[in-house]
């Protein structure tokens, strides 16, 4: 299976929800591998940073250049394998993901209600639309505050609602990743209880529609 980690607009805590998420199946007993595909290899330098400094990653993580990225035979190989490979993409859009883009078999798309980031990901989802991506897209809430009121909040859930009414291939996730200054300092190593915490409640959701059962 692949799960691809991608929005065009940077900044919507993308990087950080995969190594969450990566980190909660590994710590639940599912083996996976990680490839770092963004230029800034955030998540390729955590996790040689963790190794620098004795600890013990929970995954393999290994960065792709733009030019590595698998061809259309090995993306299939990989989706119809048992493993799991989780990949994160650079926030934008570069035609040698498309592949990527068009044969993951769940695309976690996060996003915030700024106006930038929605503007961004309405333009995202019209491109997987255009390329006729084959991949089941779940949009997911990102650095949610609960506290604060999101004046385009509505607005933005009717159009996700719209695109999931019309299109099998778009599910929306209930609950938001919370906004949490703890998760800025994740590694590859472990999930702490409140980052977890953070979590958890949109994870389950999302391990339901991929059918990948997880109890704690």
């Amino acid at each position: 299976m692949v799960i691809t980690f991608a929005n065009q607009k940077g900044g919507t805590g993308k990087t950080t929800i995969a190594i969450a998420f990566a980190n909660y199946l590994s710590v639940n007993g599912i083996g996976l591998k990680v490839f770092d595909c963004d230029f800034q290899e955030s998540i390729h330098e955590k996790y040689t940073f963790d190794i620098s400094s004795g600890k013990t990653p929970l995954y393999d993580v290994i960065y792709l250049d733009h030019d590595s990225i698998p061809d259309v035979d090995n993306l299939i190989e990989m989706s119809d394998s048992e493993e799991l490979f989780v990949f994160d993409l650079p926030g934008s859009l570069d035609v040698n993901y498309v592949n990527l883009l068009h044969y993951s078999d769940y695309l976690i798309i996060p996003f915030e209600y700024s106006d930038v980031s929605m503007k961004s990901t309405i333009r995202f989802n019209e491109f997987l639309k255009v390329i006729s991506a084959e991949s089941q897209r779940i949009f997911i809430r990102s650095k949610f505050d609960k506290g604060f009121s999101y004046p385009n909040k509505e607005s933005f859930d009717s159009y996700l609602k719209e695109e999931a009414k019309y299109n099998r291939q778009v599910s929306i996730i209930e609950h938001p990743i919370y906004k949490r200054n703890v998760l800025q300092t994740i590694d590859t190593c472990s999930l702490t209880y409140r980052q977890k915490e953070a979590v958890i409640d949109a994870f389950k959701q999302v391990l339901e529609l991929i059918k990948t059962p997880i109890v704690s």
